[in-house]
């Protein structure tokens, strides 16, 4: 049986080959795009964007405006008499990685 050895600079040339990083962008539009229509379902203020940025290879997706987390990821309650919230999951959502976060349950642990 053959030997497979996977050397340690497997990712940073792969990485590197031509068109990955439009290949990384590529995939994080439709996800941007997803997740634009779900946070449009949502939006009350109109201050918060999805948004893609590019670095020097992956691409992310990401949410801009007021406490994007906790529109994300919801809050709970505190003495300043602010109401909890669940999270919209936008992100999570339009990534596909809804079962999974469901699937670890609350805090994500």
């Amino acid at each position: 049986m053959a030997k497979v050895i996977i050397y340690p600079s497997c990712n940073a040339t792969v990485a590197h080959l031509p068109g990955i990083r439009a290949s990384m962008k590529a995939h994080a539009v439709p996800i941007a795009n997803t997740a634009r229509g779900l946070l449009a379902q949502h939006r009350q203020t109109g201050n918060h964007a999805i948004e893609v940025n590019q670095g020097k290879i992956d691409a992310y997706v990401t949410m801009t405006g007021r406490s994007p987390l906790s529109v994300e990821l919801g809050r709970k309650p505190n003495e300043n008499g602010n109401e909890g919230m669940e999270g919209l999951l936008i992100l999570t959502r339009a990534a596909g990685l809804a079962a999974s976060a469901a699937a670890r349950g609350p805090g994500g642990g």
